[in-house]
């Protein structure tokens, strides 16, 4: 079991999507289940990483997880994955954090990092530099 969180934003949606179409088992959490479309084949949970009484149950039974980061509120999450016997994270991070002086962009960015590789989780960072679905927003402009 894969478990996805931020299923429902610009990024998660499309993970949970190429997951199930590799065959993947998903569950997703978000703060927001009502917010957007999740295929019928997901399980989908409500959970927020700054309630930690929300993540133990979401948690059970996952082997690996998407962690799309909230700044200053992994701990909790991590701590809980450990607990829950979460075997890899696959955190969403920013190119940034390799910029000789990580800019103000990349300073929440390496403090996501460190909290994960302190978790003592097995791990894999996805650097991005920018999303092409995050410029639908200028896209008024």
């Amino acid at each position: 079991m894969i478990l996805v969180t931020g299923a429902t934003g610009n990024v998660g949606r499309h993970v949970v999507r190429q997951l199930l179409e590799a065959g993947q088992k998903v569950r997703a959490i978000t703060r927001a289940p009502d917010r957007g479309p999740v295929p019928a084949e997901v399980e989908v949970m409500t959970g927020d990483f700054t309630q930690p009484q929300t993540l133990p149950a979401a948690l059970a039974g996952v082997e690996r997880l998407f962690l799309f980061p909230v700044f200053g509120a992994l701990d909790g999450i991590l701590g809980a994955a450990r607990r829950a016997g979460v075997a890899h994270v696959v955190m969403l991070s920013s190119e940034a954090v390799t910029f000789a002086a990580a800019a103000r962009v990349g300073e929440p960015h390496v403090e996501c990092e460190e909290a994960v590789r302190r978790s003592g989780l097995s791990w894999t960072f996805v650097r991005t530099g920018g999303l092409m679905i995050n410029d639908l927003s200028w896209s008024a402009q």
